[in-house]
Parts: structure tokens; C-alpha cells; sequence
């Protein structure tokens, strides 16, 4: 967006912007624009490894000279863009930077869920504030208490501050069917789960969120019982998993935590399951947001114990597609109790 380049080049004191738009909405291709403007030193922040080694290698088939940050750095210069994590990058008094400094800030509203086990996020941006340089922070899924947070920050450490909401909290693609399992009925999910996995056409690829990482090494093991290919993904193995899914062939599903709620590429994905109630709607949408990240046709199965204003509001987006499954469907054709 040409805007943001317009307050950036016209920007004589710290600006912050907070983009918010909807999973898939086209994050890479405006970074990608912006990272042509060479009067600034780019540097981008990637709260998950894993996440910052992928955005490499697309700045590569890009052309860009790239830095993967992940020790000392004595320079920063217009000729790279800098990747790095925050707990990588070093202390930016020990650098010597060429130009004005525009730190761009991947999945920001993750420093807020996350803070309770990763205060290093909040820490390293507390840190910047006693830099010169220019945030501009990315986002999907801010919700009020996370934005009165981020008003009370920047206020504080910047002089002029922007929000760009292209659509916060929402989906850019929606499902073409969802299902409505009550809590109480989980065992009739995953039942549909094994249905679904067994009638599946060969070229579709099914995404099944789980809560526990004990419970991905139990749907591999059914997988790898009744001849199924699934890859499993977890927290602290997100490297793993992204070179065997390169390498993979005929994948039938992805079992995985929250993990992959969030950046990594997935192949498109026909089928999306989420076997436990999910509490936070900020984290929902990141994960039905998996589905239909190139336009295409997907369907949800979930168990919703979000407030009823949320639930009506799903049933408003999606009118008639929206219903419930209920255990005598199941049970009347015979698969509520299937292996």
C-alpha cells in the first residue's frame, strides 16, 4: 500500500503503525512492495523461528539480499533485510546502522497471548523504544484489550502513531459448510474425524487441531494403523515438520496443536476439525483461517463455547451453511461407535 510508504518516507519522528488485516488477506506481497523502498534499513521480527526461516526463503525467490540475524551484528545496512527473532538479535547499541530503521513486527498480538511464558517479546520491544526507528506491527486478530494495550505503548514511545484496519478479527475466506458439535459430544467429533479420513478423495488434505501434544502422537498412530499419511506438528518441532512436509507425498492430514495456527505454509486444505472448545476468538480465527488461504472451498468442524454474541454472529455470516451435528445423525447411519 502506497500509503504506508508515503508516512514512513515523510516521517521525521518515531512512528508506529498497527496493520490489521484478515489471515491470507496478502501480508508477503506488501511486505515484498515495501522492501523496495531502499532509503530504509529493514528489519523483521518473527516471534517463532521457524516462521522467520520460511519469510527467508521467499525473500530469496524474491531476489532480496537477506541476514538471517542470529548472533552478533556489528552493521545494518540498505543493501539486506534483516530477519531475525527476539531473542536472537543482539543489543542494537553494539550495531552501527547506515539509515532510518524500519522494524516491521510479525504477528504482534502474539507478545500479548504469549507474554506469560515468552516475556522476551515484550521485553525486546520495550527495548527498541530507546532506539530511533520506525514499527510497523502486523496483525490479524487484535482484540479490544490487546488494542487499549497497544494505545497505551506507543503512546508513550512514539511520536505519531497510525492504525490500518483492512479487517481485524475476520476472515477473508469462509467456510462453504460448518459443523456445530456441542462440547459434551466430543467423542462424536473425532468419530466423524476417522469417517472422513477413511471416505477422503486421495489429492485432499484434512487439518486436524488437537489440544494436547500427546494427542497428535495418537492420531498418528491411528493414521499409521488404517494406512493413513499423516505429518504431526508441535511446539518446538515447527522446523521438523515443515521439512517433512516438503518432502511429503500423498499427505491425507496434518495433526497438530496450536503450532500451526499461525504463518506456515500449509498445501490447501479441504477439511478443517477442531477437537476441543477454543476459548479465545482471536486464536479460532487464526486457525479456521488455515482453510481456503487461495480462494478455495473449504468446510469446519468445531466445537463452539464462545459467548452467544459470537455464535450468532457466525450464524449471521454464514445463513443456512451454518448447523449443528447432533449424536442421532451419527448414530443413524451407524458410525457413532466405529474404530
Amino acid at each position: 500500500m502506497q500509503e504506508l510508504k508515503i508516512i514512513l518516507k515523510n516521517s521525521t519522528a518515531m512512528t508506529s503503525i498497527l496493520f490489521l488485516a484478515p489471515p491470507a488477506w496478502g501480508k508477503t506481497h506488501l511486505l515484498l512492495g515495501l522492501f523496495q523502498e531502499r532509503s530504509f534499513v529493514w528489519l523483521f521480527i518473527s516471534p517463532l523461528r521457524a516462521l522467520a526461516n520460511e519469510f527467508e526463503e521467499k525473500l530469496k525467490q524474491a531476489d532480496f539480499k537477506v541476514v538471517n540475524v542470529r548472533s552478533d551484528l556489528r552493521e545494518m545496512t540498505t543493501e539486506f533485510i534483516y530477519i531475525t527473532t527476539p531473542e536472537s538479535f543482539p543489543e542494537l547499541s553494539d550495531c552501527h546502522i547506515k539509515a532510518p530503521i524500519v522494524v516491521v513486527w510479525d504477528e504482534f498480538h502474539l507478545n500479548y497471548l504469549w507474554e506469560d511464558f515468552r516475556p522476551k517479546l515484550m521485553d525486546f520491544f520495550h527495548e527498541l523504544s530507546g532506539y530511533e526507528h520506525h514499527l510497523l506491527a502486523l496483525s490479524a486478530t487484535f482484540s479490544e484489550e490487546n488494542l487499549q494495550r497497544w494505545e497505551q505503548e506507543v503512546r508513550l514511545n512514539y511520536d505519531d502513531n497510525y492504525v490500518f484496519n483492512i479487517g481485524n478479527l475476520l476472515l477473508k475466506n469462509h467456510p462453504v459448510q460448518v459443523y456445530y458439535y456441542p462440547e459434551h459430544q466430543r467423542p462424536l467429533l473425532e468419530e466423524m474425524i476417522k469417517l472422513q479420513m477413511k471416505m477422503k478423495k486421495p489429492d485432499e488434505v484434512y487439518l486436524v487441531f488437537v489440544a494436547y501434544r500427546e494427542e497428535v502422537n495418537r492420531w498418528l498412530n491411528w493414521g499409521e494403523k488404517h494406512g493413513k499419511n499423516f505429518i504431526g506438528a508441535k511446539g518446538g518441532r515447527v522446523a521438523n515438520f515443515i521439512q517433512e512436509l516438503s518432502s511429503s507425498q500423498n499427505l491425507d492430514g496434518i495433526i497438530t496443536t496450536t503450532v500451526l495456527s499461525h504463518g506456515v505454509n500449509l498445501p490447501q486444505i479441504k477439511k478443517i476439525f477442531i477437537t476441543y472448545p477454543v476459548k479465545n476468538l482471536s486464536l479460532w480465527i487464526q486457525m479456521v483461517g488455515r482453510g481456503g488461504r487461495k480462494g478455495e472451498n473449504f468446510e469446519l468442524y468445531h466445537m463452539d463455547v464462545l459467548e452467544k454474541s459470537f455464535t450468532s454472529r457466525l450464524a449471521a455470516a454464514f445463513g443456512n451453511r451454518f448447523r449443528a451435528v447432533y449424536y442421532e445423525f451419527l448414530e443413524g447411519i451407524g458410525i457413532a461407535n466405529q474404530d
